[in-house]
């Protein structure tokens, strides 16, 4: 069977060029999120490529890198999938899962889900942080220039969406009560339906109000603690992602 493979001038221009790894000090050889580890000019995809949910993981590893606590959430989704293949691989060499390797496989696949679940909230508190820092640039209810506004709708826009994803995990820390639950909702209101403008408008509403600029970037604040308190997050951390 043919590994799966894209050719490397096909996928070689900026289009696909990852910026934010490449920003993040990763390796030179993967700043475009693939590499062709063994110059045959093609990339294959299952040894070649790095894919969105392995990108994030990684960028939050590194962004702990200095910290006192620092995270190593790549590693331990990794040592899962290898602990729970090993389990099937025993189970079909004997024909049999026995009890035990049942159990150790439960074990793997909670692990696994639970810390890429984990990658995805660091994710959205990093992109917290990104939404305060965009709004502090307002400047007496302008936005500092075009950039100003395209990038808080980037990033309001992923800090929303990888928020919406937290909720269908059924090993999510907020599955664990009608309470964590709750907290969930604060979350995604807190956030609202849109960002908060540099004129102190919100998702079309009528009546501009700069004082909700502060507000709302204090509601962030809040929104993070949330997701902090859930997931057991290092505070150093959560202030560098």
């Amino acid at each position: 069977m043919k590994p799966l493979v894209t050719t490397v001038a096909a996928r070689d221009n900026n289009d696909y060029i990852d910026d934010e790894a490449a920003g993040k000090g990763g390796r030179d050889a993967y700043s475009n999120g693939y590499s062709d580890s063994n110059g045959d000019g093609q990339i294959d995809l299952r040894s070649e490529y790095n894919f969105a949910a392995s990108q994030n993981c990684a960028k939050r590893d590194r962004g702990t890198a200095s910290n006192t606590t620092p995270t190593d959430f790549s590693k331990e989704i990794m040592d899962a999938f290898i602990a729970g293949r090993k389990v099937l691989a025993d189970g079909a060499e004997t024909g049999v899962l026995t009890a035990t390797g049942a159990e150790a496989l439960q074990t793997a696949i909670t692990t696994a889900s639970l810390t890429w679940e984990q990658c995805l909230a660091a994710t959205v508190v990093h992109y917290i942080n990104d939404v305060r820092s965009d709004m502090s640039n307002f400047e007496s209810g302008s936005f500092a220039d075009g950039g100003n506004f395209t990038t808080l709708a980037k990033h309001w826009s992923e800090m929303k969406g990888f928020a919406l994803g937290l909720q269908f995990s059924p090993v999510s820390p907020f599955r664990a009560s009608s309470e964590s639950l709750a907290s969930l909702k604060s979350v995604l209101d807190l956030m609202g339906d849109g960002p908060v403008l540099a004129d102190g408008s919100q998702a079309g509403e009528v009546g501009a109000d700069l004082a909700r600029v502060e507000a709302y970037r204090a509601d962030l604040l809040t929104a993070r603690g949330l997701l902090q308190s859930a997931y057991g997050f290092d505070e150093e951390n959560v202030q560098n992602w």
